[in-house]
C-alpha cells in the first residue's frame, strides 16, 4: 500500500467522524461566520484588520473575509487578532476533534495563523498553523484532534485550560520572519465546529472513582502524602475523590497520593485531563489545585491550577505535556520559560531543581491544594473534588472494515463506499467534493507519491561465496577455483585492507 493510502484513509475517517450522525455525536457549530460581531486589534499603529462578509462559503449564509494590512517590521512584531466572545461560556469538556474551513486569497509564506480558545478565567490553549497562509487556496477544511491543542511559553494564559467554560475564540496572525515591506494577507473563514464525544478519548491510565465501594476503599488507595489531609468518596454527583484538608497556612501542600500498580511510561502522553470542583472559602487565599506525577526515584513534575480551586463548580481541565509542556529549572529558583508553563519540574522533590523526573517510569499520582495569599487561617475542613483523572492520548477513530478496500479502488471525485449500511449513514456513500471534509482526498488519490530511490545492490563481497557475479570475460561458467579467487579479492577490495602474505611452504 502506498504512503498516501493511509493518509487518505485517515482523512476520510475524520470526515465520517464529523458527518455521520449515527456513528458519533453531531458536530457542534461554534461559529458560522455569518456576521461581523468580532473585535479586532493590531500591535503596531498604522496597521489594520478589516472584516467583510463573503458569498464564498461552505455553511450558512456567508464566510468571514479577513484583510490584514501590515507595515515593515522585525520578526514576531506583528500580532493581529480577530476575537469573538460567546454570549455564555460553551462546554467543550468532551472535545474529541475540531475543524474549520479556510481559503487563502492573498498568501504570505512567513505569516503564522494561530487558533485560540480562551476560557472564562482568561487562560488560553491554541493550535499553531505555521504554513496555512503560505499559498493561495480555495475553501479547505483544517481538522485537528484534541491532542493538537497546546500551551505557549510566550503566553502566561497558557496554563491549565478549562474546556467546560470556553468564553472566546480568536484567530491571530504573527510574522515568523522580518518583513522589509508593507503588504497584506487576505483569507476567508467558515464553519468552525467541534465533535464533543468523550468516549473517543483514549488514556494510558485513568481513574474515575466509580469502582470504589465507599470512603474506606478510596482511603486505602489514595493515602495522605502530607499532614492534615484525608481522602474520601464523594457521591453527591456520581463518584469523585474528595480531598479534605485543614488549611492552616499558605505555601503548604495538602496532598493525597495513589501508587500505581506498575510504573507507566507517559512520554507519548499528549495531556492530562482532570475535573476539579473547588471550595469558595479558599477563593480569597489564591488557591492552587495541584497535580503531581512522580517517578520511581521520587522526582516529580507538577501542574499548578489557579482560579478553579476557589470556585464551587466543576471545571474540566486540559493540561498539555507536549511542545512547551514541561518547564525545567536553570537554577534553584529560575524557570527556563519564566513560569509561563502548564507543567514544571518540582524543585522540592528527591533530586532537587537540577534532576528532572523520568517520564518513562511514573509510579505515583498526587493531587491536592495549596494557598498562596495571606488571610484568615485556618480553614478547617476545606474540600476539593477530583474526578476523571486520565493520562490522555489522541482521540481514537476506528476505520470501518470496508474503508481500506474502498480507497484502493476509488477514483478521484467519485462516490466512495464507507462500509456503512443504509440505515447507518444515508446510502452508504460519500461524495468527494469541495468544500467538505474530503476535499483534498481527490488530490491525494490522483497524485503519484514520491518514492525513495531503490536500495543499491550489494557488492560481491557482501554475497554468499559461490553466488557472486563472475568477473571473468569468458561466457563459460567459471571454475570453482575462479569463483573462490574472485570472491577473495572482491572481499579484500571492499574491506580496504591488504591480506597478510602467505608463508611459503618449506
Amino acid at each position: 500500500m502506498s504512503f498516501w493510502r493511509p493518509v487518505a484513509c485517515l482523512m476520510l475517517v475524520f470526515a465520517v467522524l464529523l458527518h455521520a450522525p449515527a456513528a458519533v455525536a453531531q458536530p457542534l457549530i461554534l461559529d458560522t461566520f455569518d456576521d461581523l460581531s468580532y473585535t479586532t486589534s493590531v500591535a503596531l499603529a498604522g496597521e489594520a484588520v478589516s472584516l467583510y462578509s463573503s458569498s464564498e462559503h461552505s455553511e450558512g449564509a456567508s464566510s468571514l473575509l479577513v484583510d490584514y494590512d501590515y507595515l515593515p517590521g522585525g520578526v514576531y512584531t506583528k500580532d493581529a487578532r480577530i476575537t469573538r466572545t460567546f454570549p455564555a461560556p460553551v462546554d467543550l469538556s468532551g472535545l474529541a476533534s475540531l475543524a474549520f474551513d479556510m481559503s487563502v486569497v492573498t498568501p504570505h509564506a512567513q505569516m503564522t495563523l494561530i487558533f485560540v480558545l480562551i476560557d472564562s478565567a482568561g487562560n488560553e490553549t491554541r493550535i499553531v498553523l505555521s504554513n496555512a497562509l503560505a499559498s493561495a487556496a480555495t475553501l479547505k477544511t483544517w481538522l485537528f484532534s484534541n491532542s493538537a491543542l497546546e500551551k505557549s511559553r510566550w503566553a502566561s494564559g497558557g496554563r491549565a485550560f478549562n474546556l467546560r467554560e470556553v468564553s472566546k475564540i480568536a484567530f491571530r496572525l504573527q510574522n515568523n520572519a522580518d518583513f522589509t515591506a508593507a503588504g497584506s494577507v487576505m483569507f476567508r473563514l467558515d464553519n468552525l465546529r467541534v465533535v464533543n464525544q468523550s468516549n473517543l478519548q483514549q488514556a494510558i491510565w485513568s481513574e474515575d472513582f466509580a469502582s470504589y465501594a465507599d470512603t474506606a476503599a478510596v482511603a486505602a488507595a489514595w493515602q495522605p502524602a502530607t499532614a492534615g489531609v484525608t481522602a474520601e468518596l464523594d457521591t453527591a454527583s456520581g463518584a469523585a475523590l474528595r480531598v479534605r484538608a485543614d488549611v492552616s497556612a499558605r505555601w503548604t501542600n495538602y496532598l493525597v497520593a495513589r501508587t500505581l500498580a506498575a510504573p507507566v511510561d507517559v512520554t507519548a502522553m499528549t495531556h492530562l485531563g482532570v475535573r476539579v470542583k473547588g471550595d469558595t472559602r479558599l477563593a480569597a487565599l489564591a488557591p492552587l489545585a495541584k497535580v503531581f506525577l512522580e517517578d520511581t526515584s521520587g522526582n516529580r513534575i507538577i501542574a499548578m491550577v489557579p482560579t478553579w480551586a476557589g470556585i464551587d463548580r466543576w471545571s474540566d481541565l486540559y493540561l498539555p505535556l507536549q511542545r512547551d509542556g514541561i518547564e525545567s529549572f536553570t537554577a534553584a529558583s529560575t524557570l527556563s520559560m519564566g513560569g509561563a508553563s502548564c507543567w514544571r519540574q518540582d524543585t522540592y522533590d528527591a533530586g532537587g531543581w537540577s534532576v528532572d523526573a523520568d517520564l518513562t517510569r511514573i509510579s505515583r499520582v498526587l493531587v491536592g491544594v495549596e494557598t498562596q495569599a495571606t488571610g484568615a487561617y485556618p480553614v478547617a475542613g476545606a474540600t476539593l473534588l477530583f474526578d476523571d483523572i486520565r493520562f490522555a492520548t489522541p482521540a481514537a477513530v476506528d476505520t470501518p472494515a470496508a474503508l481500506s478496500a474502498a480507497l484502493e479502488s476509488a477514483s478521484a471525485g467519485a462516490l466512495m463506499s464507507l462500509g456503512f449500511g443504509s440505515g447507518v449513514f444515508g446510502n452508504g456513500t460519500f461524495l468527494n467534493q469541495a468544500p467538505n471534509m474530503m476535499q483534498d482526498v481527490a488530490g491525494l488519490m490522483s497524485t503519484t507519491p514520491t518514492r525513495p530511490p531503490p536500495r543499491p545492490r550489494s557488492p560481491p563481497c557482501c554475497k554468499t561465496p559461490g553466488r557472486q557475479t563472475p568477473t571473468s570475460p569468458s561466457t563459460a561458467a567459471p571454475s570453482r577455483l575462479h569463483q573462490a579467487t574472485t570472491f577473495r579479492w572482491a572481499r579484500m577490495r571492499c574491506s580496504n585492507t591488504i591480506p597478510p602474505p602467505r608463508r611459503r611452504r618449506r
